[in-house]
């Protein structure tokens, strides 16, 4: 079954990938200046050998390389300012500097201002990396899956409602806090089968190109 679903969770690693960075460099689908949005997508999204870059990876090893618990960002309404979670909310000037670092975006807001999370994009990007692992193994039907760092946490979609207290199950048998991760019935297409400005999420972070669990 865990073979079979491979094709799957690729597809949706890749949707993923561009709904994350698009998103990340402040950009929007459907409006001015789709060009250069799909133009930054691709740089971000490929290396030079032309191979999916697995951006959560990199958001964890930001969190590692910086002190005080890294744990995602989102802008004011004008984008001027950006609220960093740290879970050590005294380390100010670590929470720019991992923003800077994780930020693939041109516009740098001036202003940032530190808010508590309770978890770094370290812990953040295991935890989903254990539970893809163990929702495949258990035969739960998935949707869509992230780690959302602008609600400091995982998101899991499920494809059937009744699966929801079943993946539920495994993330408590994992011993992963129910506050880390939000789980969903999503009843819709796949991001990107139908028209995309229906189908957008608000996920900020793009998702993964191996789906079973590693270490940093």
């Amino acid at each position: 079954m865990r073979n079979k679903l491979i094709p799957t969770v690729l597809l949706l690693v890749v949707l993923g990938v561009f709904a994350g960075v698009v998103l990340a460099t402040g950009g929007t689908p459907g409006g001015d200046g789709d060009d250069q949005v799909k133009e930054d997508v691709v740089k971000a999204i490929l290396d030079d050998d032309g191979n999916v870059i697995d951006h959560n990876r990199s958001l964890a090893q930001v969190a590692k390389d910086h002190e005080g618990g890294f744990g995602g960002w989102y802008f004011s309404d004008d984008k001027d300012t950006v609220y960093v979670y740290m879970t050590d909310v005294t380390k100010t000037a670590q929470a720019r500097s991992a923003f800077l670092a994780a930020y693939l975006g041109d516009d740098i807001p001036s202003n940032t201002v530190v808010v508590s999370g309770n978890h770094s994009l370290e812990v953040l990007v295991k935890w989903l990396y254990e539970l893809l692992d163990g929702l495949l193994n258990d035969d739960v039907a998935l949707k869509t899956f992230s780690v959302d760092h602008a609600q400091n946490r995982v998101s899991i979609g499920v494809a059937l409602a009744g699966d929801l207290e079943r993946a539920k199950g495994v993330a408590d048998g994992l011993g992963i806090p129910a506050s880390a991760v939000e789980f969903y019935h999503s009843d819709s297409q796949l991001l990107g089968s139908g028209d995309l400005d229906e189908e957008w999420r608000p996920v900020d972070v793009a998702m993964i190109s191996d789906p079973y669990p590693c270490t940093l």
